[in-house]
């Protein structure tokens, strides 16, 4: 139990703010040499954790994004025939960690396992269900012949996780009118039908893209995105999407005492990221304006071997 705590408390100290200094302390075992030590540490007494302790060592490794299959997948093994005695946080934090991990766990989730079940003997809140419908988003994206939540569960999951609220940010306004100033529509806070809202949508060279403003909470103090993060972008590009994340200290890094050259960087840097992440090339653009050329970086290189 004290390994679990000590996993639960560091990642959620890490994933504060106001503790970045603290977690940066020179002094203190990295998150990643910490991780390192549980898994060595905690595979072979697994069987003494109680239910919170295995959710909250899989919550721990998820919300982190600290990658180690092998660990995850032991506590499928582990946690599966026990399932019957985990409660509702347990269950959704179970099964959100492993989404994010992308570790698939029959024992856990399979057919002759009892997670579905479970879960519709229990109560749950908004933040459950929201957890519970990214595991639902997972199991349509792995295309595992799982036992899905019960329909009526599934449904509530849905329309918690598709009406959560949304608070755009400063930051994100100023994106929106850098895409103006490049002569780029734009929608903030779009639903999408599985559910998502994407901070920002427009289109370059004719692909739809979705840009995630993405502050100082969706990475951890290493500047790593957080096992959120991770999972909304992975989701967002499985059901189709193109993405450009705008991370907060790049962003921050385009201020200028005079206002008319950062807009220029603000555009200039919008402009080639989204080059980047859509597979075009810019020809010419400027201040309420853009030209694309919609060759394909991958043509261009190919046509000067």
């Amino acid at each position: 139990q004290e390994l679990a705590s000590l996993a639960w408390a560091f990642t959620a100290c890490c994933r504060s703010a106001s503790a970045a200094s603290w977690c940066s302390d020179r002094h203190l075992p990295s998150m990643a040499a910490l991780f390192r030590a549980l898994s060595e540490a905690a595979p072979p007494r697994l069987g003494e954790f109680a239910p919170q302790g295995l959710a909250n060592l899989a919550w721990a490794y998820a919300s982190a994004a600290h990658e180690d299959a092998g660990f995850v997948a032991a506590l499928g093994c582990e946690s599966g025939p026990r399932l019957h005695t985990f409660n509702s946080q347990e269950l959704a934090n179970t099964a959100w960690a492993f989404a994010v991990a992308d570790v698939r766990s029959d024992e856990c989730f399979g057919p002759g396992a009892r997670f579905a079940e479970m879960c519709d003997r229990v109560e749950w809140n908004d933040k459950q269900l929201n957890q519970l419908h990214q595991w639902s988003l997972w199991r349509a994206e792995t295309g595992c012949e799982w036992p899905p939540l019960p329909p009526q569960l599934e449904r509530r999951s849905r329309a918690a996780f598709a009406s959560a609220q949304v608070h755009p940010s400063r930051m994100q306004r100023h994106v929106c009118y850098a895409l103006g100033s490049l002569g780029l529509p734009s929608q903030e806070e779009v639903r999408i039908p599985e559910g998502y809202s994407i901070d920002v949508a427009t289109e370059w060279g004719g692909v739809r893209v979705g840009i995630e403003v993405d502050g100082p909470s969706h990475f951890r103090t290493d500047r790593r995105p957080t096992g959120s993060t991770v999972l909304k972008r992975r989701q967002l590009r499985h059901f189709g999407w193109t993405l450009l994340s705008v991370p907060y200290w790049e962003w921050e890094a385009l201020r200028d005492e005079d206002r008319f050259i950062q807009r220029q960087m603000q555009c200039a840097y919008l402009a080639e990221a989204l080059d980047e992440a859509t597979g075009t090339r810019t020809t010419a653009s400027g201040d309420g304006w853009v030209a694309i050329d919609c060759t394909s970086l991958l043509d261009e290189a190919t046509a000067e071997l």
